[in-house]
C-alpha cells in the first residue's frame, strides 16, 4: 500500500496519513490505539480527525500500536545486516544511551516504539547470536518511559509469547539486558532523528529544505475532505505471521491457530457487500465468481480482528471468532448469484433461489401479516 505521509505539527517528528486511518474511514473503525498509549497525552482522535498538540516526546509509541501504520516517526524502520563474521548478540539501544562504535548495535528513538512484529523481525535477522534490548535504567524517569517497566515490555512479552507457543527455547528469546547508566547522564529530550545518521554537506541542506517544507505543509489548515480511504494489507501483520512462521519451521512446528481469526456468516446475510468495503486490509473482499454471481471471500492471514465489518452488516450477520483450526488460504464464505425480481424488476444478489428480491420479500410479508390481523388466518 502506497502512503503519504504528513506531518501533524511543524515541530514535532510525528507524520500522518489520514487515508489509512481505521477511524477516520467511517463510523465503524472506532480506534483510538494510538491515543491511549501517547506518554505525553498529546495525540487524540476524534470522528473526522487526528489532533497533535504541542509536547509530542517522538518516541514512536503511536506507531507501533496503530493497526494500519497511519503513522510515522523517522528512525524505527533501520535495517541492520549481519556482518558475514559477527557472533555478538543484536544490542538494541535508545537514541538517549551514548553510541558504542561497534557493529552489533542499532538505534532506535526509544525502544518502546518497536512492535512485536518488529521485534520478530530483528530476532529473526540476528539468528543464532541472539537479539538484546539494552535496559539502562532510565525508563522510570524517563517522560517517554514506561514508568515502574521497561519501555518494550508490552512487544516484548508478545514477541516471546509467540516464540514458545512455537517450541523456541526460553535461552533463545529475546530479552531484556540490564546495563544501567547513572540517571545523570540521560538527556531530557530524545535527540533529533538529524543528529543520529551521518550527512554530507550536500544532504544536510536536502534534509534543510525537506523540513522547511514540512513546517509549510503542516501550517496549512487541514483538509476537509480526503483524496479516498485506502484498504491494504497491514504490514506489522505480514512481519508477525512471517517471525512466528520462521521459528515454526525452525522447529518443526505449525503455526499456533491463536494467531487467526475466522468469520462466521449466518444465513440472513443479504449480499450488500458493505463488510468488505469497510474492510481496512482486504481480509474481506467481494469477488467475481466464475458461474456469473459474487463470491464474499475471507482471508485470515490478513484479518487484524478490528470488527469494522461485523459493526457495519445491517443485518448483523457477520463476527468474528478465534479460530478453531489453522486456515487453509482463503475461504469463499458465500456466493450469490444476480438475479431479477419477479415483481419489480430490480436486480438483486441472492444465495438461494429466491424469485422476489429482499424488499419485495418484505413488503409481501407485511402485506400477509396486515390481511391476517385484519381478516384473520385463511383456512
Amino acid at each position: 500500500m502506497n502512503q503519504t505521509y504528513q506531518p501533524l505539527h511543524p515541530t514535532a517528528p510525528l507524520r500522518f496519513d489520514d487515508a489509512a486511518c481505521r477511524t477516520l474511514r467511517g463510523p465503524y473503525g472506532s480506534c483510538r490505539a494510538c491515543a491511549a498509549v501517547c506518554p505525553a497525552g498529546v495525540l487524540a482522535v476524534d470522528v473526522d480527525e487526528v489532533r497533535l498538540k504541542d509536547g509530542c516526546l517522538g518516541c514512536g509509541r503511536c506507531v507501533s500500536a496503530c493497526p494500519t501504520e497511519a503513522l510515522r516517526v523517522e528512525g524505527f524502520d533501520a535495517s541492520w545486516d549481519a556482518p558475514a563474521d559477527a557472533v555478538e548478540p543484536l544490542r538494541v539501544d535508545c537514541w538517549k544511551a551514548p553510541a558504542r562504535a561497534v557493529t552489533g548495535e542499532l538505534r532506535v528513538p526509544c525502544l518502546g516504539g518497536l512492535s512485536a512484529g518488529r521485534l520478530l523481525e530483528l530476532w529473526n535477522a540476528a539468528g543464532s547470536r541472539g537479539l538484546f534490548l539494552m535496559d539502562r535504567g532510565w525508563c522510570r524517569h524517563c517522560s517517554a518511559g514506561g514508568g515502574g517497566q521497561h519501555a518494550a515490555m508490552r512487544a516484548l512479552g508478545k514477541a516471546q509469547e509467540w516464540l514458545i507457543a512455537v517450541g523456541v527455547a526460553r535461552d533463545r528469546l529475546p530479552r531484556l539486558v540490564r546495563e544501567p547508566l547513572p540517571a545523570s547522564r540521560m538527556p531530557a529530550a530524545i535527540p533529533d532523528a538529524a543528529l543520529q545518521r551521518k550527512v554530507s554537506r550536500r544532504n544536510f541542506f536536502r534534509a534543510a529544505v525537506a523540513q522547511a517544507a514540512d513546517v509549510a505543509q503542516a501550517a496549512k489548515p487541514p483538509r476537509s475532505a480526503f483524496a479516498g480511504y485506502r484498504s491494504g494489507a497491514s504490514a506489522e501483520r505480514a512481519r508477525l505471521l512471517e517471525g512466528v512462521a520462521v521459528a515454526a519451521r525452525q522447529a518443526g512446528r505449525p503455526l499456533p491457530v491463536a494467531l487467526f481469526p475466522a468469520a462466521i456468516l449466518d444465513d440472513v446475510c443479504a449480499g450488500h457487500g458493505v463488510c468488505a468495503r469497510v474492510c481496512p486490509t482486504g481480509a474481506l473482499s467481494s469477488k467475481d465468481a466464475a458461474d456469473g454471481g459474487r463470491a464474499l471471500v475471507f482471508d485470515a492471514a490478513a484479518c487484524i480482528g478490528c470488527g469494522c465489518c461485523a459493526r457495519a452488516c445491517p443485518e448483523r450477520a457477520l463476527r468474528i471468532e478465534a479460530a478453531k483450526t489453522l486456515p487453509a488460504g482463503l475461504v469463499e464464505l458465500r456466493r450469490w448469484v444476480s438475479r431479477e425480481c419477479e415483481h419489480c424488476g430490480d436486480t438483486f444478489a441472492d444465495g438461494s433461489d429466491a424469485a422476489l428480491c429482499p424488499l419485495c420479500r418484505k413488503n409481501r410479508g407485511l402485506a400477509r401479516d396486515a390481511f391476517g390481523a385484519l381478516y384473520g388466518a385463511p383456512a
